[in-house]
């Protein structure tokens, strides 16, 4: 075993990006271990040496910096830097003064105000709208007049089809779900009490749905009491009311074809607007709880790069002509939360504290109310980047290389599906399994796709008015007509109709409820023979990453041959990307619930509430409400969780169960390579218990 420690540092430097490493990085410590386990050390002796390196700060202390001294006071979690003198560090350890500040720096700033009077071309969610410059002014003024003024403009370019990042459908469930929660329900009540007390008859005389006694249980009300069947009826009313205006208008997102609209159907439409209405409840009652005095005019607005930067540019403002120290923090804070959060907020609240100053709560919205939609959606190349800065070169590339490996055979298993579900004969007993009310949606999908349309109207067909028989086979023409010029057809629908037929046909329950259809007829078994093929490589892909990960951490880290050890680098540095992908380092670090709500469906989630599901179904024995806990548990989570062989599951084991606490899922969209990544069942069933308390 080396234990030269100039030896040790020597090699440790050069293993890090910039050659200077950082005792206090978590990057950093683990290149150390790497270093130290190839020097020789044990793994008692490698995590004694770390676990001395994460000693941080006492309460009370004071010490001195290139810049002056510096000290940390009871109850915060940062020390203050850049005090005069000791006697200052002292004093303000101790709490009698503040220390004296250092001459006003220049607010760091990623925004280029030179053209904010200007419309920029590139921005289409509201072009005819309001100038940056204008929202700017207008806020810093102390109004929220020109900001409201921006989102209604944003709001009814949704209603006609201009998408935002998320697509047009979902751009347009945010923006009613922006309207919703700027309602003032209060006089929409009583303006619409007659429609609302008839809908409240009609609801109460009949069974509940389960989705509507699944939002009984979030609610935390008997699902056939006056209460639950008022908010029934007054969510239908609101969700009418929005579908009737949106049908009005010819030219609509209503109307619109493909993935571009909602293809003149009521259903998807509603379903929709009722995730708005829910949504924007829990959002209000949020907000009562939260620093944003309600009894202020504040905003719920949709992000766009535009109205993002002139936020950005005011609350960058508020932080120059702060003018006590007291309001310099505040600004600071909203400002430090604002850039956090721009990246993957969907909306968010401006409004004023009690002290009149603009407070910002960002919102990260998801339709699902069961919490199964991915928190973030990255690529193999942009999760190497982030494990790259976090964890060092060699562990990122260990990752990614095994990641981008096997899903590039996952995404030939997608492309091999397609081609091998052209070939697949379009006879009376195959069609008969696709007519069926679970196959419905899938067959609408096909008559929605926007290419395909185009192909059938170029042939005389109508993509609307064509049996299912016509409708399959033309897509199995057109399917096979791409390949020959060298083109991949889309996964959905050209192999997806194919893989649920399969899926279906080997369904107990589809089989029982469906007696008549012939599932040993031959096109039927060989969609089910495609199913199979493509579970298997996708089972067998994730496999072979898990066993590249163990592999490179061995002898040391966790295997089946080393069950009680804890992760080596590797499986750290996948564990710490799908942590990453989640926000859950954000979400445990931060000191208040503030600056963030995800907004899943009715669900009302905040940061504290992940971080007590994370420490509670993770087994975690720490106070994760400390700074210290929360780095704890931070640790912990990437050193004890497991990644599930085979499957997309990250476990944890607490007193011999298995909790599941996050998925990592790969596909495909369109030719690309995903993964996608988000809660487990074990975090979704406790987020889901906490949000409906």
């Amino acid at each position: 075993m080396i234990t030269d420690k100039k030896k040790i540092l020597i090699e440790w430097a050069y293993r890090t990006r910039d050659g200077k490493p950082n005792p206090k990085s978590m990057a950093h410590q683990i290149i150390l271990e790497g270093v130290l386990k190839d020097f020789g050390w044990g793994i008692k002796e490698r995590n004694e040496l770390i676990g001395n390196l994460q000693e941080k700060r006492k309460p009370g202390e004071t010490w001195k910096t290139k810049s002056g001294w510096a000290g940390l006071k009871s109850g915060e979690e940062e020390p203050r830097y850049g005090m005069k003198d000791k006697e200052s560090a002292d004093r303000y350890v101790s709490g009698e003064e503040e220390p004296e500040e250092k001459p006003e720096e220049e607010v760091e700033s990623d925004v280029d105000r030179s053209e904010f009077d200007k419309k920029d071309k590139k921005h289409l969610d509201n072009p005819d709208g309001p100038t940056r410059k204008e929202i700017v002014d207008d806020l810093n003024d102390g109004n929220l007049d020109v900001l409201a003024e921006y989102q209604e403009g944003v709001q009814s370019n949704r209603e006609e089809g201009i998408a935002g990042a998320g697509g047009a459908i979902a751009s347009e469930g945010e923006s009613k779900y922006c309207d919703a929660t700027n309602t003032d329900f209060d006089k929409w009540d009583s303006d619409n009490k007659e429609a609302i007390s008839e809908k409240q008859k009609e609801i109460s005389s009949r069974e509940k749905t389960a989705d509507e006694k699944r939002t009984a249980r979030q609610l935390g009300l008997e699902t056939d009491s006056d209460e639950f069947n008022n908010y029934l009826a007054r969510r239908e009313v609101w969700s009418k009311q929005q579908l009737e205006k949106v049908k009005a208008d010819k030219n609509s997102v209503f109307y619109l074809k493909g993935k571009k609209g909602f293809n003149g159907k009521d259903e998807p439409y509603e379903e929709w607007m009722k995730v708005a209405y829910d949504g924007a409840q829990t959002t209000k009652r949020v907000l009562e709880e939260s620093s944003i005095d309600t009894s202020k005019p504040h905003k719920t607005i949709q992000s766009t790069a535009e109205v993002d930067q002139a936020v950005q540019a005011h609350l960058e403002d508020n932080v120059k002509n702060a003018k006590t120290p007291e309001d310099k923090k505040h600004a600071e804070k909203q400002l430090k939360n604002f850039n956090k959060f721009k990246g993957y907020h969907d909306t968010y609240v401006i409004g004023k504290d009690e002290n009149g100053r603009t407070t910002y709560m960002g919102i990260s919205n998801k339709k699902d109310d069961q919490i199964r939609d991915p928190q973030n959606n990255t690529t193999p190349r942009k999760r190497f980047n982030e494990l790259e800065k976090r964890y060092g070169k060699d562990v990122a590339e260990g990752v990614t290389q095994s990641l981008q490996k096997n899903v590039q055979a996952v995404s030939e298993v997608k492309e091999n599906t397609v081609k091998a579900a052209s070939d697949i004969e379009i006879n009376d007993d195959y069609v008969a399994i696709c007519e069926t009310k679970e196959m419905e949606s899938y067959i609408q999908k096909a008559r929605d796709n926007g290419k395909f349309r185009d192909y059938v109207k170029a042939k005389g067909m109508d993509p609307d008015k064509m049996s299912v028989k016509e409708l399959l086979t033309e897509m199995n023409n057109h399917s096979k007509e791409l390949v020959e010029a060298g083109k991949n057809p889309s996964y959905e629908p050209y192999g997806k109709i194919a893989i649920k037929v399969g899926e279906f046909s080997g369904n107990g329950k589809f089989r029982r409820e469906n007696p008549k259809l012939n599932f040993e007829n031959e096109s039927i078994k060989k969609a089910a023979d495609i199913k199979d093929n493509e579970k298997n490589v996708v089972k067998n892909a994730h496999t072979s990453v898990v066993n590249d990960l163990v592999e490179a951490d061995r002898p040391d880290g966790y295997s089946e041959d080393n069950p009680e050890a804890d992760n080596g680098p590797h499986q750290q540095g996948y564990i710490g990307g799908v942590l990453d992908a989640c926000h859950i380092d954000t979400y445990i670090d931060m000191d208040s619930d503030d600056g963030m709500l995800l907004q899943m469906g009715i669900n009302g989630v905040k940061p504290s509430m992940i971080r007590q599901c994370i420490a509670e179904r993770s087994g975690f024995k720490g106070d994760s409400t400390t700074p210290e806990g929360k780095k704890e548990l931070k640790n912990y989570l990437r050193k004890r969780c497991r990644v599930t062989p085979g499957g997309d599951r990250i476990t944890i084991t607490d007193n011999g169960k298995d909790e599941e606490l996050f998925e990592d899922t790969w596909r495909t969209a369109g030719t690309s390579q995903k993964v996608a990544s988000g809660f487990g069942k074990g975090m979704r069933n406790c987020l889901q218990g906490k949000a409906s308390k």
